[in-house]
């Protein structure tokens, strides 16, 4: 135990994937440690995916000493609000791979071809990686000009009300993600980058 505990002390990401298998969902979690190795550390079985089940499993890792310096998550409220809720002055980070895949499904209808798309992406790229305030207020505007109308409207509507909004963006863009030590990890696992 004491080992385990020695190795606790060196976690500065904690990972929150989590998988439905039949009727139940699987919560993992995962660090890494501070020589970049990642770890497993616990795994649930949960009735299902609400803030209630995740908040008992949460728990349950806080019992054995697990406290993250930081949590990189899907975008689901229920996992932001039991993290909140056991860890509140741990920052929560987006997971990129989990949000761009949700932009993609959203969005890429909207765009005739693979060009246009590949443009558009490109642009939201380019935003979310914006190094400081200042830099994503000028790409924002750009992103606005450029896409804000006509049928990528949509778009941009579902963007900025589920991803660019205030307590949302914070967790997403570089220019508040790196104020945390995260090391360049910003999924929820290494395969998903």
């Amino acid at each position: 135990m004491k080992s385990f505990e020695t190795l606790c002390k060196f976690i500065f990401l904690f990972l929150l994937p989590y998988f439905k298998i039949e009727n139940h969902r699987i919560i993992l979690v995962k660090g890494i440690s501070s020589s970049g190795k990642t770890f497993s550390i616990c795994f649930a079985f949960l009735p299902n995916e609400g803030t209630e089940s995740l908040t008992w499993a949460l728990q349950q890792a806080k019992k054995y000493g697990i406290y993250p310096s930081i949590m990189v998550m899907d975008g689901t409220d229920g996992l932001k609000a039991a993290a909140e809720n056991i860890f509140p002055l741990t920052p929560t980070l987006l997971c990129t791979w989990h949000v761009n895949k949700a932009v993609f499904a959203k969005c890429r209808g909207n765009f005739p071809t693979l060009e246009t798309w590949n443009l558009f992406y490109k642009t939201w790229l380019n935003l979310i990686q914006s190094k400081s305030e200042d830099e994503y207020k000028e790409k924002l505007a750009q992103f606005r000009t450029k896409y804000n109308s006509g049928v990528t409207k949509s778009c941009i509507n579902y963007i900025e009300g589920e991803w660019l909004r205030d307590g949302q963006k914070q967790r997403l863009v570089m220019a508040w993600t790196d104020r945390y030590r995260h090391f360049n990890i910003t999924v929820t696992t290494r395969y998903d980058a």
